[in-house]
């Protein structure tokens, strides 16, 4: 474990920064509404800024409040969020807005131990809304600050390990400034997008470079210290790409798995259909690799369900989708093979 030796964070020159070199002109900083602010925080995680931006618009035109998203349906939710990944977040977001309204009247909580309860909500997501809504400085820890602490307090446990969070949010709630909570929060994670990347850190536009320790030492790319990456196990399946007329079959996932709830082609590991091949799928995923081989079945013999059912191209703009099933529905499907 690494001590920080009294050396505290400048929160003040931080700050001063955000404010003038930060981000600030962001859709969901316009308003200090919980909703948005908890809706943007969300999108966030995992996620860069610009990919969320796009979405994040089209949310909340789609649903302007907690309630609105609370009353769509799956499928609703689903087609909004289709693209942009974790799609855990999704379900949660849908299951947390209808928390909401049960059980605070629509009006989110800005109380640490009563966001906690709600789904999808962890410390450091519940930390970062606090501080964007009501400016009061509260400790979070997403990736990008993760980064900076690591760095700039020279921390020698490995990342993800209990004794790395351990030490950082003990950093975290002890490196507070007094007041702007809002400005310190974002300017932590600005600071970790804009400057202290994970290449090619930018340390002589850094306003904290003269006490960060992995700076000083000329070491801040070795920091966080990260365990060695294992290579990713490849998954392979067969899709069956099943037309009829103007239609394309798909079926919604149940069970486990990441594109839970998504709809898609039905698969197999093991060729049981006869067609003709389409161009391989290749996607990965946080623990694996997916190599997809397309199979295009005509006329095929299948039972409408509530799990499957035949799709128009109007059709698969109103469910959620995985991306790389979408792109291959666009391309092949109605691009091609249905020539929409």
């Amino acid at each position: 474990m690494s001590c920080s030796d009294g050396i505290k964070f400048p929160c003040i020159a931080l700050i001063s920064w955000q404010k003038q070199e930060g981000r600030n002109s962001l859709p969901w900083q316009k308003t200090h509404d919980p909703y948005r602010r908890w809706l943007a925080e969300i999108m966030l995680q995992q996620t860069q800024v610009t990919a969320v931006i796009p979405y994040f618009q089209k949310f909340v035109e789609r649903f302007p409040t907690v309630e609105h998203l609370a009353s769509a349906s799956e499928d609703e939710v689903m087609a909004n969020w289709a693209g942009l990944g974790y799609y855990s977040r999704a379900r949660n977001l849908h299951a947390c807005a209808k928390a909401v309204v049960e059980k605070f009247s629509g009006r989110f909580p800005l109380e640490l131990n009563k966001l906690l309860e709600l789904p999808g909500i962890g410390r450091s997501t519940a930390g970062a809304i606090i501080s964007a809504v009501t400016d009061k400085p509260v400790p979070m820890l997403d990736g990008n600050v993760k980064r900076v602490f690591a760095r700039f307090f020279k921390i020698n446990e490995v990342y993800g390990t209990a004794g790395f969070e351990k030490v950082l949010w003990d950093l975290a709630e002890n490196n507070l400034p007094q007041e702007e909570g809002r400005a310190f929060s974002q300017g932590l994670m600005d600071l970790g997008s804009m400057i202290c990347t994970r290449s090619n850190p930018k340390c002589l536009l850094c306003p904290v470079s003269e006490l960060c320790r992995a700076g000083k030492e000329g070491c801040p790319a070795e920091y966080p210290i990260k365990a060695k990456k294992k290579a990713k196990p490849v998954r392979h399946t067969f899709w069956y790409v099943c037309t009829r007329g103007e239609a394309v079959w798909l079926e919604k996932r149940t069970g486990k798995g990441v594109w839970k709830h998504l709809w898609s082609f039905p698969e197999g590991d093991d060729l049981t259909h006869k067609g003709t091949p389409l161009p391989t799928v290749f996607h990965e995923f946080t623990h694996y690799k997916l190599t997809a081989s397309p199979i295009h079945v005509l006329d095929a013999e299948l039972n409408e369900s509530d799990h499957g059912g035949w799709f128009s191209r109007e059709d698969i703009e109103q469910i959620g989708i995985p991306s790389p099933v979408k792109k291959l529905l666009l391309e092949e499907v109605f691009g091609k093979i249905l020539l929409a």
